[in-house]
């Protein structure tokens, strides 16, 4: 069996320009069979092969580099990742186009997490992305509990959770003084650098370092008609992405900082739909077996079955019941107007715990119902939903 290295242009010029080449050509033909032109321009993409960016590999080569720069290189799980889906890319006119946007660097056209973008994921971890009073402090105990108990790292003298964050996002120190913009911490544009994927295109051929893929939304309108499905472009599991930082000593040791980083990364994930799954990272790559075909499935219901979303507000709670566990996921079906959402247990749980320990050491009852079929409980909305984001968590009852 042959195995092929597919390079063959930069991927995001095919994707923003290419792909609408013979628009017109397409539109004033009525005889051509649409889908089929955009079934081999999305088949072209999926089968090409990651080339690693040159700038990454002379970084590596170079020690006084590696001295002064922080790397990590972390795997992307099922079912992938996702960036830059609202920017604008279908035309509305053809089923087999991809419709929502993807973010490309421009020079390498490669999929890019802009090093904004990765900063403004990992500041919104921390107690001053929150308005409310309360969610700070939850926010502040649970950094604290992770970098204590769970990472056994510590921050420096004077340096509270909110100061920490204002030194390593905002360059401010503890005193309030301004850090110097020599030595204070900057976040890179992180790109992919490996794909341990294979695609068999026929008997004897196979691609090597696949990296893109396709998924579907498919909002449902009305439960008696077929949902109208919504394709995109996604980051495949298992493709190693390389985040570079710049990291000073100054409120944590930069290899500290380097780990807490990474445990919110791996944790809470980067990019869009991270609460159903997607952006989250592994230190090593994940065996993909068929069994994930359930978790598929699964998955996608969280989607098909939202209605209304103008009722999903952040703050507001609303009455659900648990109707099924399955695989380690529990759906809810909303008490007002049968929506039903699926959630990990184990997110679920370790929220509680993270609660539990507080409640504890407040003199609160600690002692949380246990989740089963049948049982009712209340969901809070986190963030507004959107078509492409669903963050809500599961209201605990003490005792």
């Amino acid at each position: 069996m042959t195995k092929l290295n597919n390079y063959n242009r930069n991927i995001g010029w095919a994707f923003q320009k290419e792909y609408f080449f013979d628009l017109k050509y397409i539109l004033s033909d009525k005889k051509q069979n649409y889908d089929r032109i955009f079934q081999n321009k999305n088949k072209s993409i999926y089968n090409e092969s990651i080339q690693e960016c040159t700038f990454i590999s002379s970084l590596r080569e170079k020690k006084n580099i590696k001295n002064q720069y922080q790397y990590l290189e972390l795997y992307t799980i099922y079912p992938g990742l996702l960036i830059g889906t609202g920017n604008p890319h279908a035309t509305g006119e053809f089923n087999e186009e991809i419709k929502l946007g993807f973010t490309f660097d421009y020079a390498y056209g490669l999929p890019v997490l802009p090093g904004s973008t990765v900063k403004g994921a990992l500041r919104s971890y921390f107690p001053n992305n929150y308005k409310n009073e309360q969610s700070k402090k939850e926010v502040e105990s649970y950094l604290e509990f992770v970098i204590k108990d769970e990472l056994e790292i510590s921050i420096k003298e004077g340096y509270s959770i909110s100061a920490l964050e204002k030194c390593i996002f905002d360059g401010i120190g503890c005193k309030g003084e301004v850090i110097n913009p020599y030595v204070k911490d900057i976040f890179f544009d992180a790109f992919p650098k490996d794909s341990k994927n294979k695609k068999e295109v026929n008997r004897d051929e196979v691609i090597d370092k696949v990296f893109l893929g396709n998924d579907n939304l498919a909002p449902h309108k009305d439960k008696y008609k077929d949902p109208n499905l919504i394709q995109f472009l996604k980051v495949l599991p298992n493709v190693s992405f390389f985040f570079q930082f710049r990291l000073s000593d100054e409120g944590m040791e930069s290899p500290d900082k380097l780990k807490l980083f990474e445990f919110l990364l791996k944790n809470h994930g980067i990019g869009a739909k991270t609460n159903v799954g997607y952006g989250q990272f592994s230190e090593k790559p994940i065996k993909i077996s068929s069994d994930n075909n359930e978790a598929r499935v699964q998955q996608r219901k969280f989607e098909n079955s939202i209605k209304d979303y103008s009722i999903y507000r952040i703050g507001n709670r609303i009455d659900a019941t648990i109707i099924d566990i399955q695989d380690g996921y529990l759906f809810f079906e909303i008490s007002m107007n049968k929506d039903e959402f699926v959630k990990k247990k184990d997110s679920i749980i370790s929220n509680f715990e993270r609660n539990k320990k507080r409640r504890v050491a407040k003199g609160k009852p600690s002692n949380y119902q246990e989740l089963n079929i049948g049982d009712s409980c209340q969901i809070e909305v986190k963030r507004d939903f959107t078509l492409t984001e669903h963050n809500f968590s599961v209201v605990a009852e003490w005792s």
